[in-house]
């Protein structure tokens, strides 16, 4: 085990936290390494004092004025907002997979209302179209003055819509 390590696994240690094997390991680097052998009995006597010394009642409303106080030297005049209130880190607060699984679920839900709306839009009213509609389109000016009931005036008239369907 290296120095790195088994300063990081001190205060579980002391806490009795370890896992066993853990333990072990640790002993037995400590039992090797003075330097960390040091730390570790430096540690359990800060704890000690820190476990046997009285500690003095805090005043009411002490946080409140340290921070507004600490504001207030920064230039500020108004108590800060929360972390997961400040938009910029907002994200900060999700795991990566939480984030991405937001990005996909949002690009799914745009996605779906994009086809939703496309397909529930109105759509304008068709034209009605006439004989001078379908000459004008087809350019069939030479059958302006077919008989009716030729078959001229039936293909003319083919894409028109009768008087009685118009609204």
């Amino acid at each position: 085990m290296r120095c790195q390590r088994a300063k990081r696994l001190l205060d579980p240690y002391h806490a009795g936290r370890l896992s066993t094997r853990r333990e072990r390991r640790l002993a037995e680097h400590l039992a090797a390494c003075s330097a960390c052998s040091r730390e570790s009995s430096r540690r359990r006597r800060m704890e000690r004092l820190l476990k046997s010394g009285n500690v003095p009642p805090v005043p009411e409303g002490f946080a409140f004025r340290t921070v507004q106080a600490a504001d207030q030297s920064l230039g500020g005049n108004r108590s800060p907002a929360p972390v997961w209130w400040r938009p910029i880190f907002t994200w900060q607060i999700f795991s990566q997979p939480m984030r991405v699984a937001a990005a996909a679920a949002l690009v799914a839900g745009l996605s779906l209302g994009a086809f939703i709306g496309f397909e529930t839009a109105p759509r304008p009213p068709r034209p009605v179209r006439t004989e001078q509609d379908m000459a004008y389109e087809y350019a069939v000016y030479a059958f302006d003055e077919a008989p009716a009931g030729s078959l001229a005036r039936l293909y003319l008239t083919s894409g028109i819509v009768p008087e009685e369907a118009r609204d």
